[in-house]
């Protein structure tokens, strides 16, 4: 499905504890409208089940029309303009929208920025299983670090905010315990007074089960390597296992990015990253009834003509810009999969 958006930013309102990023096909707001919702007023960071099912307290919501989803969202990738947006089966079926929604934003630049930002707070939230992978143009980490638009509760001008299709869906700012302990007066607790407090915790027989985990580990199972870890040149037992069992195609490619002076943790992420690709267009030509047969033929033409990268080099000089340089080749090079595979312009 292909919508040509001409508005498009997030809010976030008190009134109805809710923050949003949406689009719509008409400058005043109408046509088709899809909007990314989470409410505010929960937990932060969210603390339920990972294996749950249940995503209608554990997750952002989508809504394109009058349907509404819970989860749902795989990735989520921009080139300057255009972002493409990747749904599981069930989010697809229900909004109507086929596994890939590609989007062309007629807006300004500082829209589509609060748009990605407010978009990105927006499903980065809730049970992990459910959060998207990011790609292309930098998505801020944090709409508190951006040129913030105004998040006071005042009604919304016309034609600028998308319909909310759910009375019990919200709208809210969200900052962190430390800031808003700051904004009232209150300093944060000290020191000593978090380790007496830890201290009557491990104490206290009922906290007996009490898991420590690391930051890496927490960071691993949300599918988010730490920039710590990512910058290691000890690549962790995961990605030995990977590399591993890669095929020689794979071998191919972790050879020439060693040769760039790349490490392996990065290596892993950059084949996984281009595994994700294909497999959501093999499932596009599946939904097409295409044979495995003929699949494969197309992979074959993609794995020979496959966009040069010779001159993603890394030094660790400048990391934020080895980055975004490879973003934009893994969105440059799904482009040209896309147009190989399934034709597209």
């Amino acid at each position: 499905m292909h919508i040509l958006a001409k508005v498009a930013g997030g809010e976030v309102d008190e009134h109805y504890d809710v923050l949003q990023a949406f689009f719509a096909e008409g400058a005043d707001g109408s046509g088709l409208v899809m909007t990314f919702q989470r409410q505010l007023s929960a937990e932060e960071p969210w603390n339920g089940d990972p294996s749950t099912d249940d995503y209608f307290n554990n997750s952002y919501c989508i809504t394109f029309g009058l349907e509404v989803v819970y989860g749902g969202l795989e990735q989520v990738s921009f080139l300057d303009f255009q972002g493409c947006f990747y749904f599981s089966d069930h989010a697809a079926a229900d909004l109507g929208t086929g596994r890939l929604l590609v989007v062309d934003f007629e807006v300004s630049e500082q829209d589509r920025q609060q748009f990605q930002q407010f978009l990105r707070e927006a499903v980065t939230w809730g049970v992990p299983s459910q959060i998207p992978q990011f790609n292309g143009s930098a998505f801020k980490s944090s709409i508190m670090e951006a040129e913030a638009p105004n998040t006071q509760p005042n009604e919304p001008q016309e034609g600028t905010k998308a319909s909310n299709h759910r009375s019990d869906h919200l709208k809210l700012k969200f900052i962190s315990q430390e800031q808003l302990d700051r904004e009232r007066g209150n300093p944060p607790p000290s020191p000593g007074h978090i380790v007496h407090r830890l201290s009557d915790l491990l104490s206290d027989l009922s906290h007996s089960e009490l898991e420590f985990v690391s930051q890496e580990q927490l960071d691993r199972e949300r599918g988010n390597p730490p920039d710590d870890v990512a910058g290691s040149n000890e690549p962790s037992l995961e990605d030995i296992e990977y590399l591993s069992n890669s095929t020689p195609f794979q071998q191919k490619i972790c050879d020439s990015l060693r040769g760039l002076g790349w490490i392996d943790t990065d290596i892993c992420n950059f084949l996984i990253q281009l595994e994700n690709m294909r497999e959501h267009i093999r499932a596009e030509l599946r939904m097409k009834g295409q044979s495995e047969t003929d699949i494969q033929k197309f992979e074959d033409i993609c794995k020979t003509n496959m966009k040069d990268f010779s001159y993603l080099r890394r030094s660790g000089a400048n990391r934020a810009l080895e980055e975004y340089q490879t973003e934009l080749y893994l969105l440059h090079e799904n482009k040209r999969q896309r147009r190989v595979m399934l034709n597209e312009e």
